[in-house]
């Protein structure tokens, strides 16, 4: 089950078959479910090209959720900044999410 708002890096990692035991979500930091050997393009330029190779499909199981996207926006708005000071308050927002998230999707 594909989830088209999935962004790769983030609520979907691809990794060589077999290579990783574990990998924890980069946007809320759970452990992601894997689908071991799946014949998939891991990359624009392969989908692009028609290749398909086999590779481990690493998904959040949280990735359709609300507040994962707000989660992931915030974290990629900390990678953009060059400022300490709205990092450190992204963080908190991201804190707070994190911290309430129970029970919401």
């Amino acid at each position: 089950m594909a989830d088209e708002t999935a962004e790769v890096g983030w609520d979907v990692v691809f990794t060589d078959p077999g290579t990783v035991g574990q990998i924890n979500c980069p946007v809320c930091l759970a452990p992601m479910s894997v689908e071991r050997n799946q014949n998939v393009s891991a990359s624009w330029a392969e989908a692009m090209g028609g290749k398909k190779r086999p590779n481990d499909v690493w998904r959040c199981s949280s990735c359709a959720c609300d507040w994962h996207h707000q989660v992931k926006h915030l974290r990629q708005e900390m990678d953009n900044t060059a400022s300490p000071t709205l990092r450190g308050i992204l963080q908190n927002d991201i804190d707070q999410i994190l911290r309430t998230k129970e029970g919401e999707s």
